[in-house]
């Protein structure tokens, strides 16, 4: 990989993303991304940028489009070059020596990226994990126009959450082994505004941050944006291995760990009830906080769902975080954090700050789902799911047999492994196919092998049909020479 000033945890093609998803010429397309990650203050001042021939060869490009590429940077006054001692990236101009880090954030994140783009119609988008609305939304939103009316009569502020609904998730908290007040759930907008909060609350600046190696894109940028540190962890097949999350927390002066412990993100995994346990005795015993992300949880495709982490350790500092966003439809926005009641207090105070409360109106939609059996909804999800996967390993084993994945237990996505490093220059090549995939480094809190895709199969048949055979297209091209795939491809 073409490591920045030889500082492990960067790469550039990390920063760059799928900077060649257009129709500009290629070495125009990599000055403008590489112009960005100045700007926004990714690549900073005086920092050596890789040589033309390294980064030509991470890229899968020719060493002319790097050559062409430096030197619109140089008539730009962006970079500058020295004999003997590369190129650099020149002091910036004062119009943008003042960068937000949430700016940062979202330059990095190609996961967010795609959140606030605009994709054309003929691109099959396998990178997003949102999925379509089940029908019983509508009939909630109905139900919600009504009880709206009975709400008007009040403020409309609810910074913790409407009590109704606060109740129906405790009490579904309390079915699947958790007892839980509705003083210990606090309702927020989507799980993502719940992860905000919970690593506002439980992480300093400077302080680390336990994540596994492979973890959730917007996560890592949460913590990034709360001034913290990754302190990567690499877990088992079984999930968070809890000698190495002990010692990784204390090595990296970290007082909270962010874990999905069911239908992992992206590997689709489960942690065994036994080793569940364990972490939460991890938990207590070293007064470390844990972040159970339960956003898909509830969406097996393979055997029961577990309880909780909080369930194994009732006294442990844990906060586990759902949503109904995977479950039924993104664009409902309600998510919720468990936690402790002084814990969730204190996250209230955090959410009063943020957004003074989630639209009731919004909530009474959710509380329409609760009361009228959210297990009916799982289950229409499930059997949906269980559908597509069927078909997408299918059809992924048909065209591209030399790729290998674990069938996942639960999740929305395939973690794919390719038969040679590259997943960075490929899913850009697939990107000008007319098909996004999230490779390896959009997924990394520090660099790895650069030989996985994560690519979401909950998609109806007819689209994973396009996705694939667009795929093997790019691959039977990608293989043959990446370099001329990458030079010559064009969506």
């Amino acid at each position: 990989m073409a490591v920045l000033d030889q500082r492990p945890d960067r790469t550039l093609a990390a920063l760059l993303g799928d900077w060649g998803r257009t129709d500009a010429p290629l070495y125009r397309a990599l000055a403008d991304a590489l112009a960005d990650a100045i700007r926004r203050g990714d690549l900073e001042t005086g920092l050596r940028l890789p040589a033309e021939r390294v980064l030509a060869t991470e890229l899968a490009v020719s060493r002319g489009t790097v050559v062409a590429a430096y030197q619109e940077l140089r008539d730009e006054g962006l970079v500058e070059s020295r004999r003997g001692s590369g190129t650099r990236v020149a002091p910036p101009v004062a119009a943008n020596a003042m960068v937000r880090p949430a700016e940062r954030a979202l330059g990095r994140n190609q996961l967010m990226r795609r959140y606030m783009d605009e994709r054309p119609d003929d691109v099959v988008d396998m990178a997003l994990g949102s999925l379509t609305a089940l029908p019983q939304v509508e009939e909630a939103m109905r139900a919600a126009t009504i009880d709206a009316r009975a709400l008007m009569g009040h403020t409309g502020y609810e910074v913790r959450g409407l009590r109704v609904l606060r109740e129906a998730i405790a009490e579904r908290f309390t079915s699947r082994g958790l007892p839980t007040s509705v003083d210990e759930v606090l309702v927020t907008s989507g799980a993502q505004q719940a992860l905000t909060l919970a690593v506002s609350l439980l992480s300093g600046r400077g302080e680390g941050v336990v994540v596994d190696d492979v973890s959730y894109p917007n996560l890592l940028d949460l913590v990034t944006l709360a001034g913290a540190r990754h302190v990567p962890v690499t877990p088992d097949e079984d999930g968070p291995v809890p000698a190495r999350l002990r010692d990784a927390a204390r090595a990296g002066g970290a007082r909270l760990a962010y874990l999905v412990p069911t239908h992992h993100n992206p590997c689709g995994t489960v942690v065994p009830e036994r080793r569940r346990a364990a972490l939460a005795r991890l938990a207590q015993d070293e007064g470390l906080w844990l972040i159970d992300d339960e956003t898909v949880a509830e969406l097996p495709v393979t055997g029961s769902v577990p309880p909780p982490l909080a369930a194994f350790g009732p006294q442990a500092p844990i906060v586990t975080v759902g949503s109904l966003s995977k479950l039924v439809w993104g664009g409902l926005r309600i998510g919720w954090i468990r936690a402790d009641a002084d814990t969730i207090a204190r996250l209230s105070r955090f959410k009063a700050v943020s957004d003074l409360g989630s639209p009731v109106t919004t909530q009474a939609a959710a509380f329409a789902l609760f009361e009228a059996g959210l297990d009916h909804c799982i289950e229409a999800r499930r059997v949906q799911l269980t559908r597509q996967l069927a078909f997408a390993e299918q059809a992924f084993a048909e065209r591209l047999p030399d790729w290998s994945w674990r069938t996942p237990d639960g999740g929305p996505s395939l973690w794919i492994r390719l038969p040679r490093p590259g997943a960075n220059a490929f899913a850009q090549l697939a990107a000008r196919h007319g098909v996004l995939v999230l490779p390896e480094s959009a997924l990394e809190s520090r660099p790895g092998p650069d030989q996985h895709l994560r690519v979401v199969y909950a998609r109806e048949p007819e689209l994973v049909e396009l996705a694939v055979e667009r795929l093997a297209a790019a691959w039977t091209a990608f293989r043959r020479s990446p370099v001329d795939a990458l030079e010559l491809a064009r969506v």
